[in-house]
């Protein structure tokens, strides 16, 4: 129910009220105080509620490559609507005042947003940006461009009987790659590629290989292309260069 004065003279008010500690939640019944220019005085006993104020980030659990950015938002219930952005390693995660996370270099850190004396978090976890590298294909469908490792086809079926596998029976238009086989689509090589890099991030992430088995192991991109014959895709894994 709103609580309301009636000024019948139109004189100003002055409004009072009893002191309320803001600070301390609970219910408190208090008195409010109107007063006109001529010393009348009304008042009007009211019901206060201090509430606990709250904070809650909207995301929860983020993963982002290597460069890439996320904006965080955040809800906030009680006196002060600013909040206070921090990261827990700024080496792998960064964020700014506005909550915009940037992923520095692989690794897991955490996001604290605080108001009104009350935090909350999330963690965000960078991934290395080596499994986005599926557009390094330089190669296409073009049976001349498959051949020219082991001689054209055509001139040396010996050569051509060795790259065949066992995914057909006729002889392969290419080599097959350092991937060791062959896949029936370019999507289906791609999801090989990512799912082995995942197994070595997995690894590195749990202390299981060192950062020189991981360089050594992980690859870094790869090469893509096709048989001419039966559409059949396979590729080379590409590894960072260790000095």
């Amino acid at each position: 129910m709103k609580n309301t004065f009636t000024v019948n003279d139109l004189s100003p008010l002055n409004l009072s009220i009893d002191d309320v500690d803001y600070t301390i939640v609970g219910e408190y019944t208090t008195n409010i105080y109107a007063t006109d220019s001529s010393g009348n005085i009304a008042n009007k006993e009211i019901k206060v509620i201090v509430k606990e104020p709250t904070i809650n980030i909207e995301q929860a659990n983020i993963s982002l490559t290597v460069g890439e950015t996320v904006t965080l938002n955040a809800t906030v219930q009680g006196a002060s609507q600013t909040i206070t952005w921090t990261s827990s390693d700024t080496s792998i995660v960064t964020v700014n005042e506005s909550g915009v996370v940037t992923g520095i270099k692989k690794g897991t850190a955490t996001i604290t947003a605080s108001a009104n004396g009350i935090k909350d978090t999330t963690e965000i976890r960078i991934q290395s940006n080596q499994g986005n590298n599926t557009g390094n294909t330089n190669k296409t469908s073009n049976s001349s461009n498959f051949s020219s490792s082991k001689g054209n086809s055509s001139n040396n079926s010996s050569s051509s009987n060795s790259q065949s596998s066992s995914s057909g029976t006729h002889h392969h238009t290419m080599p097959i790659g350092n991937m060791g086989k062959c896949f029936n689509s370019r999507n289906e090589l791609g999801e090989y590629y990512n799912d082995v890099v995942n197994k070595w991030n997995s690894k590195a992430d749990s202390g299981e290989i060192t950062e020189e088995e991981y360089a050594k192991n992980c690859p870094a991109g790869y090469e893509a292309w096709s048989c001419a014959t039966c559409g059949k895709w396979t590729g080379n894994f590409k590894y960072t260069p260790i000095n």
